[in-house]
């Protein structure tokens, strides 16, 4: 009776898993491992261990069998001989016990997998942590070099990082020799292989993106490069959940800038609360910068000795273009960019503030900015099928950008009279116990601009829906179901919002769907 079971029981689970293994295939579920990685290698060898020994288990009893009867019980030794009966009655019967006590066991060792593999991954950390110390070592080596001839930047924040150095790297290259790292290049050992592989003799300047995803990373990446200036974008509610509250996030945040060189320049967000608080602590040259009138008196009231301010007026946008003025004490710069998106503008002053520091004249940056074209990872703005227009913010998601991607999905609206507002998200990742709060507030400004909400979070659904939101609400439980209804659903000249991270065939889909 058991060996049936474990018999049938394999059976049915061996089918439904070739089967989901099937469909993770044609729908490129998949993620391919780098072989360069010797860590990758030894794991995915004992993986290939599992997968060949459960199919050698499960057909022994037949080998056996085969053996048996070519050359007779009484020839057959060892466990085989000891298992089957010394004559014919009973060999059947008791090849087919094994048969079904191995097929239990091979099934044991293929449930058991996700568990094998965190024990190939613990095993070989030692490796992984040399590999990383090393690379680092060599990095720090590298710059320490180099300590009187380059300049470093270290930008974190959590939001506008990645767009905040794509801005100030395209306007220093116009006058310096500049490398930055690359997409994603942004934990300690990313930044070390960007320090090697980017980082040339006649570099000037290096900029570095950080991120965190707890307390002491920040710290730990500005010991190793040790940047002249530090830049801290935003303080949102990205990730609140892994650095268990507001506080502890702040403080994680404000690495950057309590730890990089004291001689050096830090730059805040001034329209952040967090970020003010940083700034009224730090005994270095700090610069706010501020798009949001109703905080500059509070900014000029902060008594910090060695505290300036960047503010930015008369603000106007069109849908591919932002003007405003920059004023730095009696100093005043029109500034007009070839990009849309109100909520770009204090990443731009902090750009502002870094090259200026740097030696490049508040003129000589107005008339960079005027004639680059801004090639950012956020928010793009895209033609998608039957004549619709996509906004493409699935780069990340966080409280502040989604809110100022809705608000900018309404301004293209109004200019281009379009007709439906329909947003598409997987909802904001990484908020801990202040989930249900943060997604509340998130409503209430959705009821200002949006007319469909598609979503697979099923709180952000059920959020809206108690809170009676005017809109029509979809919660799907599949990816697929996003293109379903995209392509059901969607008519000509509505204006369709991605935001947050979604799956690769929604973007390929929806944005370049031409069916």
């Amino acid at each position: 009776v058991l060996a049936s079971f474990g018999i049938i029981t394999s059976f049915v689970l061996f089918v439904f898993e070739s089967f989901d293994f099937v469909t993770d295939i044609l729908n490129k579920d998949i993620i391919k491992p780098s072989l360069k990685n010797i860590r990758n290698v030894l794991i995915i060898l004992i993986l290939l261990f599992i997968i060949i020994l459960i199919p050698s288990l499960i057909s022994a009893p037949f080998v056996a069998l085969l053996d048996l009867a070519n050359q007779g019980i009484s020839e057959s030794s060892g466990f085989v001989a000891n298992v089957y009966s010394s004559n014919n009655t009973g060999l059947y019967p008791d090849v087919y016990v094994l048969f079904g006590l191995l097929t239990m066991f091979a099934l044991f060792l293929d449930l058991a997998s996700p568990f094998i593999v965190p024990i190939g991954v613990f095993a070989t950390w030692p490796l992984a942590y040399l590999k990383r110390a090393l690379i680092i070592r060599k990095a720090e080596n590298k710059l320490k070099n180099r300590e009187n001839s380059l300049t470093i930047i270290g930008i974190t924040g959590s939001q506008g990082k990645s767009t905040t150095k794509e801005i100030l790297y395209q306007i220093l290259k116009k006058k310096y020799k500049v490398e930055r790292t690359p997409e994603n290049y942004n934990t300690d050992v990313g930044v070390a292989m960007a320090v090697l592989s980017e980082i040339k003799a006649d570099t000037e300047i290096f900029i570095a993106e950080m991120g965190a995803y707890r307390p002491g990373e920040i710290s730990k990446m500005v010991g190793h490069f040790k940047p002249d200036i530090g830049i801290i974008t935003d303080i949102d509610t990205q990730h609140l959940g892994l650095f268990g509250g507001h506080v502890n996030l702040r403080n994680a945040k404000a690495e950057m800038v309590r730890f990089m060189k004291n001689d050096g320049l830090a730059i805040l967000n001034g329209d952040s609360t967090a970020c003010r608080t940083i700034a009224e602590e730090l005994e270095k040259l700090t610069v706010l910068v501020s798009s949001e009138g109703g905080n500059r008196k509070v900014l000029e009231l902060m008594e910090n000795p060695k505290l300036k301010h960047i503010f930015a007026n008369d603000i106007t946008e069109t849908e591919s273009r932002i003007v405003f003025d920059l004023n730095d004490n009696d100093i005043s710069e029109k500034y007009s960019l070839k990009h849309a998106g109100r909520h770009l503008i204090n990443n731009i002053l902090i750009c502002i503030a870094a090259s200026n520091y740097l030696g490049m004249t508040y003129s000589e940056i107005a008339e960079t900015l005027n004639k680059i074209d801004l090639e950012l990872p956020r928010l793009s703005y895209e033609t998608g099928d039957n004549n619709t227009v996509i906004l493409n913010d699935s780069y990340n998601s966080a409280y502040k950008g989604f809110v100022a991607a809705v608000e900018y999905m309404n301004h293209i609206k109004k200019n281009q009279k379009l007709n439906k507002r329909i947003v598409i998200t997987k909802g904001i990742y990484e908020l801990g116990r202040d989930k249900e709060a943060v997604y509340k507030n998130l409503i209430h400004e959705l009821k200002k601009g949006i007319d469909v909400l598609v979503t697979t979070d099923p709180l952000l659904a059920s959020l809206a829906k108690k809170d009676n939101l005017s809109v029509e609400i979809f919660n799907v439980k599949k990816y697929q179901d996003i293109i379903y209804y995209f392509r059901e659903s969607v008519e000509p000249k509505d204006i369709v919002l991605l935001e947050g991270r979604l799956h690769p065939e929604v973007i390929k889909a929806i944005v370049s769907d031409k069916a």
